[in-house]
């Protein structure tokens, strides 16, 4: 089974959208043979309370150790208009560390961004698309 890193926006949403992204991720991964490494998002949530740089340097050192340990990254970058600072330091990581970056984008402009498509192996509009390419291309 193919270990997963999913990678979406945290910062300024509810602990319970993020929670519910992650489940639902989670369960269509798993329905398709995958196995999502960082499903309990818990600690990556706390990151934007981090209140020292100590904690945040743990955070990061963690998120960075298991996405290494993962086979693939896949990234939701749909919101129109926002910085996606964390998951395009994550995008980079992987490029780097030879991982398939797959990436949706959503409605949002953020496909059309040429740093992305570099980066990413593939970009689409929507999860089921992004699953879809990942069952086809590596299972």
């Amino acid at each position: 089974m193919m270990n997963v890193y999913f990678a979406s926006a945290i910062e300024n949403q509810s602990f319970d959208e993020v929670q519910a992204r992650y489940v639902q991720v989670a369960n269509l991964l798993e329905s398709r043979g995958f196995q999502m490494t960082n499903r309990n998002i818990q600690d990556r949530y706390l990151q934007q309370s981090c209140d020292s740089v100590a904690r945040m340097r743990e955070v990061v050192e963690y998120d960075l150790e298991t996405l290494r340990q993962s086979d693939l990254l896949l990234v939701d970058y749909s919101i129109p208009n926002r910085n996606y600072v964390g998951c395009t330091c994550e995008i980079v990581y992987a490029y780097l560390w030879r991982k398939p970056v797959i990436v949706f984008v959503g409605q949002s402009n953020n496909g059309q961004r040429g740093w992305l498509r570099y980066h990413a192996n593939y970009v689409c509009e929507t999860v089921s698309q992004a699953l879809e390419y990942m069952v086809k291309n590596y299972t």
